[in-house]
């Protein structure tokens, strides 16, 4: 194994950031990213990618985009994707998503929006 392979392992991947998207000072998106990332959203919507068309973030973000470009900014970076996450989860709780906060997020955050599943060998995988 590579010395940068062994320190990954040991260290874990520290190349994941937390991001968000605002609109003026308002907080409308938090999202966890590495490379490019937090730059995909804004270019789905620019493209009219299908799986966005009824999406309410993607349609403030086609909606702004006559008068403005959000904002995106890099809110915390160099972490592991597990650090990432529970930045994601704590902003995204703090904040709030809509109808009690300015957030379009569809869930809580922490896993790529996806639940997290917990499995017993034997058994059907069940959400958490």
């Amino acid at each position: 194994m590579n010395q940068t392979l062994a320190k990954e392992a040991v260290n874990g991947n520290k190349d994941y950031y937390v991001y968000g998207y605002f609109d003026l000072e308002e907080p409308i998106f938090i999202d966890v990213g590495h490379g490019d990332d937090d730059k995909r959203h804004l270019i789905d919507s620019e493209r009219g990618v299908s799986k966005a068309t009824f999406d309410a973030f993607y349609l403030r973000l086609r909606k702004m985009a006559r008068y403005r470009k959000p904002s995106i900014i890099r809110i915390e970076e160099s972490l592991s994707e597990k650090d990432a996450n529970e930045v994601q989860s704590y902003l995204i709780r703090t904040i709030g998503r809509r109808p009690r906060g300015p957030l379009l997020n569809k869930s809580n955050g922490g896993n790529k929006g996806r639940p997290a599943v917990t499995w017993a060998r034997g058994a059907n995988p069940q959400a958490t």
